[in-house]
């Protein structure tokens, strides 16, 4: 049974508690009606788990400053069209796309992140996301990535060459647990301003050193005890 379900919108912020008062069971068509401009999404579709399926191509989103933990939760989310979606005002990103554990491919070719300081836990636990084009993403002024990619266990190749990074100072736990990544592409990545680093790359058991394209000191100190860890792992 396919049902429609009108909501209007007073606020510059959509309190998304609505998946408490769909009662009935079925496909829902939602319609949202703003009257007033809408600067936050966060946690619009938090622990929506049953959703498999959004479709925000329409979507107005040029106001939009935090998009945190959008899709945080989304367990069952298979698919997402964020085609034209506007994040030219958008400064956190944190845990968008948190939890969202059935996620195979996701486009992000229409962000702009020049405005982001915050991608942690963007992508955590999204462990059956195979690929991930994030060349066009500016980080100039992100400070966080914490646990980014933290148990992208699918994950094979990740080409971060464009990821330039003068402000950024938490990398805890970025890649850890990535078991599946073989390569990886962090050149213009630098550690000289981080305080924060973590095990970044612990449980990365598939990485091969020798396809980390890296000048950074840290990093490949931190791919040594991966490594070295790997080799006694054998015996």
């Amino acid at each position: 049974m396919e049902l429609t379900k009108k909501i209007i919108i007073n606020y510059d912020k959509i309190p998304f508690s609505y998946k408490y008062k769909f009662k009935r069971e079925g496909t829902y068509t939602i319609k949202y009606i703003f009257q007033k401009k809408l600067t936050k999404v966060d946690y619009l579709f938090y622990n929506c788990n049953l959703l498999t399926n959004i479709d925000l191509s329409n979507f107005k989103t040029s106001e939009i400053i935090n998009m945190e933990s959008m899709y945080d939760g989304c367990s069952s989310l298979q698919n997402i069209n964020l085609t034209n979606i506007n994040t030219y005002n958008t400064t956190t990103m944190y845990g968008m796309f948190n939890n969202c554990e059935s996620l195979e491919s996701l486009d992000l070719s229409f962000f702009n992140t020049e405005k982001v300081t915050n991608m942690g836990y963007m992508f955590h636990n999204c462990k059956s996301l195979q690929f991930l084009d994030l060349s066009f993403f500016n980080t100039l002024k992100v400070t966080t990535m914490k646990s980014m990619f933290n148990y992208c266990i699918s994950l094979l190749y990740l080409d971060l060459h464009n990821f330039k990074t003068p402000k950024l100072i938490n990398i805890d736990y970025m890649f850890k647990s990535c078991s599946a990544l073989k390569n990886i592409d962090i050149s213009n990545f630098t550690t000289l301003n981080i305080i924060n680093k973590t095990d970044v790359f612990v449980g990365c058991n598939s990485i091969d050193v020798k396809n980390v394209n890296t000048t950074d000191s840290y990093i490949i100190s931190q791919l040594s005890v991966v490594k070295y860890f790997k080799f006694f792992s054998n015996y």
